[in-house]
């Protein structure tokens, strides 16, 4: 899981109705980025755990103009006694892989790493996120050697036998 700390203004969006928003810095959201291939649920979203003072709340930070923005409900300003423009100090944590669109996250992970298409650091790192989302699955053998039945296998098949693995299938 990916952590970021940082101090931003509270900041508002006009659509239908006013939202209440942090601006994640570049920095910070290249991190959450790089995270995003395991955690994101769907249009880039990212589940998180956030915390402001002694103020913790779960919601999921919006990808907007190679940002994050993390959403302030009505009900998180009030707790923590912040207004629009105010500068606050907040914590973000992915919160982890949620819903049905994880298999596809990691699908998509798994195509990449199978294409080369990360550096060696990279790639390591990416592995290790894949591990830790399918702990005891071996997932590092399946992605990179295949299996020894079946010989290479796709993307899917990795995800999925690994998924097997993990539920003791």
């Amino acid at each position: 899981m990916a952590e970021v700390e940082f101090s931003g203004e509270v900041v508002e969006w006009r659509g239908p109705a006013p939202f209440h928003f942090l601006v994640v810095p570049a920095e910070g959201s290249e991190v959450l980025r790089r995270e995003s291939a395991v955690v994101s649920y769907g249009w880039g979203m990212i589940p998180a755990d956030c915390e402001i003072g002694e103020v913790r709340w779960r919601t999921s930070l919006w990808p907007k103009d190679g940002r994050y923005l993390i959403p302030l409900k009505d009900a998180v300003r009030r707790a923590a006694g912040i207004a629009l423009g105010d500068e606050v100090e907040v914590r973000v944590r992915t919160a982890g892989p949620c819903g049905p669109a994880d298999r596809d996250a990691l699908v998509a992970l798994v195509r990449r790493i199978q294409a080369g298409e990360a550096a060696t650091e990279a790639e390591e790192d990416w592995l290790a996120r894949l591990e830790r989302s399918l702990p005891g699955s071996r997932v590092v053998d399946l992605v990179l050697l295949g299996d020894p039945e079946l010989g290479a296998l796709t993307p899917e098949q990795v995800v999925d036998i690994a998924t097997a693995r993990r539920a003791g299938g």
